[in-house]
């Protein structure tokens, strides 16, 4: 059953989603056979989001968006989440801050990583806080999408796509 407190546009893509998982099972590349990881963006910026789904996709991965963290909660409860890449902009204002959201993901779901996308030059003291907070790295942007890649496969190995082989110099 679909969250009813899901703000629309959230609930349209958990639909959809819910509509390519049924589809969707193992992706099999060469021999091996690889779950894909459900990663859920959190990220106020439409374009940054768009962008970084595309990118996770296109890697072979299940992705979900959403610009609140009580979008990214709800959306948590309805869809499988391994992994979950939230803005430390993260608007708060009537919803939960980045690292509010991160404490209550890692309450709900224990085996869900957070992964805080910060500001360049962000304080040690923003870093320690996050991984008080349950947060298992950060990533400071503008980031390259073979940094997410490598998180991804750092993260949560299990998830993780075989790359090609790097020949030999």
């Amino acid at each position: 059953m679909m969250d009813p407190s899901l703000p629309h546009q959230d609930r349209l893509v958990a639909e959809a989603v819910r509509a390519a998982d049924a589809h969707a099972g193992a992706r099999v590349t060469g021999d091996r056979a690889h779950e894909a990881a459900g990663v859920l963006v959190v990220e106020p910026d439409p374009d940054l989001q768009w962008r970084l789904a595309r990118m996770l996709t296109v890697h072979g991965h299940r992705v979900v968006g959403t610009c609140s963290g009580d979008g990214a909660l709800a959306l948590a409860r309805e869809w499988a989440v391994d992994l979950v890449l939230v803005d430390e902009a993260l608007p708060a204002r009537g919803g939960l801050s980045a690292l509010a959201l991160a404490r209550a993901l890692r309450t709900a779901h224990p085996d869900v990583r957070v992964v805080l996308m910060t500001a360049p030059g962000t304080t040690r003291e923003l870093h320690l806080a996050a991984r008080l907070a349950g947060v298992v790295a950060c990533l400071a942007k503008p980031f390259h999408p073979e940094t997410i890649a490598e998180a991804l496969r750092l993260l949560a190995p299990r998830f993780a796509l075989p790359t090609a082989p790097v020949p030999a110099r």
